[in-house]
């Protein structure tokens, strides 16, 4: 029996949020999974579950959902016990989001 396996697509700022965390002196574990958030992020002994999405585009096909979450993470999202992930639509925005998590405050 043959299975075909979707290929997983990463978002195209992925990689510019990794660089940035990992600038900061995160550690930044990618993840891979029906639903589940893009990244693991640890700071200062703090973990922060990422999603990553492309920036939101004007016109009819911008008006995502929930935040650009598809089914399957909408499905995770709502079974996940722990904390909330983040969503993050660059890098600056995934700063942000790890330094409140540990309790930084920035500027608005």
């Amino acid at each position: 029996m043959s299975f075909l396996r979707r290929a997983v697509r990463r978002d195209d700022v992925e990689s510019g949020i990794i660089r940035a965390l990992t600038g900061l002196g995160c550690s930044v574990q990618p993840l891979t999974g029906r639903g589940v958030p893009d990244l693991l992020v640890g700071f200062r002994g703090v973990n922060v579950l990422l999603e990553c999405k492309a920036p939101a585009k004007p016109g009819p096909r911008g008006g995502a959902k929930a935040g650009g979450l598809n089914d399957d993470q909408e499905k995770w999202h709502r079974e996940w016990r722990g904390a909330t992930p983040a969503i993050a639509r660059s890098a600056a925005e995934a700063i942000a989001a790890v330094l409140n998590a540990a309790g930084i405050e920035t500027a608005p």
